[in-house]
């Protein structure tokens, strides 16, 4: 009789193994379809797409260019090694940018090389976190597609707020992607067309289009995301607000709540300063950390803060400008370009006051009197490279 059992367990066992894949090729199909079908109530697919291919009109060509070049170099073991996790930082801040209708710059493909190690870091804990969520039995795997989309986004906060910890940046991906795994679930499986696509055209469909396209898509998502994560008020920390007066001084700080613009009730004008005063019968959700560090001139190797409600004022001016420039200044403004931080994106906006101009790394002119948004990891110098500033 226990002849028999083990037989007929063996037999059971046995057809169940022949059916494993049916069974695996059935539940991947449902799943595939309930993603499909899943009502769009958080993150609209259809509208998210339209938007990217307006965003990447006139751009591919440079975008192209920038995927192929990171990809090029990830080829080559030592680079991918080393410098791997810095090029896919360099790729996400450009992304982001096309997302926001910037024209990408080959050169920011590097960008993240300022921050080698936390990309590294942020590479590897990701993918060893995954890892060994997916080696628990029988769920494993679901744990592990579960984590990595919780994870996701942790590379593009990264490369909006160069100053946080890869800790952090993964601590807050969680957050952001509660009640959203499954839109950016759905948002990879309505590309299995484009990818069946690249397979039948050897890869070239996948190279010259599909690959940068889903890359901005993508950073579209974590834009949208971020948009209603901040709207639902999921932080609620308190900062510091930091302000320089005049030559010599040091940065006196204040702890007070964070935030939204929606909520200042009042307004302290500081050597032609903005700092926003809130209500403090409210506590609103989140306020963006930013920091200006000096790469030439006589603030070479300073880093100065600050948050979306404040604005750093540089010139030669101590009673109009908080950081003061007395060396190298002969063609810089008494009151020459002001810095602040975008509330709702995190950029950093700059405006040029000056007569002899503030210009880019690769030096393009900043349009007087116009706020312009740059993203972090950007270079900024003041009339010539005597005193330059790299933001975030």
């Amino acid at each position: 009789m226990g002849a028999e059992n083990s037989d007929l367990l063996l037999t059971v066992f046995e057809n169940l193994i022949r059916m494993l894949p049916f069974i695996i090729l059935a539940a991947v199909t449902a799943m595939i379809v309930m993603i499909l079908a899943r009502p769009e109530d958080h993150v609209n697919r259809a509208v998210l797409k339209k938007r990217v291919k307006a965003r990447i009109e006139g751009k591919k060509s440079r975008l192209f260019t920038c995927s192929f070049l990171a990809g090029l170099l990830c080829c080559i073991p030592v680079v991918n090694i080393v410098i791997g996790s810095a090029l896919s930082l360099g790729l996400a801040r450009i992304y982001l940018g096309v997302a926001r209708g910037r024209k990408p710059e080959i050169g920011d493909i590097f960008s993240g090389t300022q921050l080698l190690g936390r990309a590294w870091a942020l590479s590897f804990l990701t993918g060893l976190y995954t890892f060994l969520w997916a080696l628990i039995p029988v769920v494993g795997v679901w744990l592990s597609v579960e984590k990595r989309l919780s994870y996701s986004m942790s590379i593009y906060i990264l490369a909006e707020n160069p100053h946080m910890t890869v800790g952090g940046a993964i601590e807050e991906s969680k957050r952001m992607m509660e009640g959203h795994k499954l839109d950016l679930l759905a948002l990879e499986v309505s590309f299995i067309g484009w990818n069946l696509l690249g397979v039948v055209t050897v890869g070239l469909v996948f190279i010259f289009y599909t690959n940068y396209y889903y890359a901005v898509t993508r950073a579209n998502f974590y834009l949208e995301v971020k948009k209603q994560w901040r709207k639902s008020g999921s932080r609620d920390s308190g900062s510091d607000v930091r302000t320089k007066v005049g030559p010599g001084a040091r940065y006196k700080t204040s702890k007070r709540y964070d935030h939204d613009p929606e909520s200042v009730s009042d307004e302290l004008v500081l050597a032609n300063c903005r700092i926003a005063v809130p209500d403090v019968g409210r506590a609103p959700p989140h306020v963006r950390h930013g920091i200006i560090h000096g790469t030439s001139g006589m603030y070479k190797g300073a880093d100065f803060p600050i948050t979306e409600n404040e604005e750093l004022v540089f010139g030669r001016s101590a009673e109009q400008c908080q950081i003061v420039i007395s060396q190298g200044a002969e063609k810089i403004s008494r009151r020459h370009m002001s810095v602040s931080i975008d509330s709702s994106s995190g950029d950093y906006i700059v405006t040029d006051f000056s007569s002899n101009g503030t210009f880019l790394s690769d030096g393009t002119s900043l349009k007087p009197n116009t706020p312009t948004l740059l993203y972090p990891g950007a270079t900024v110098y003041l009339a010539n490279q005597n005193n330059t500033f790299r933001l975030g």
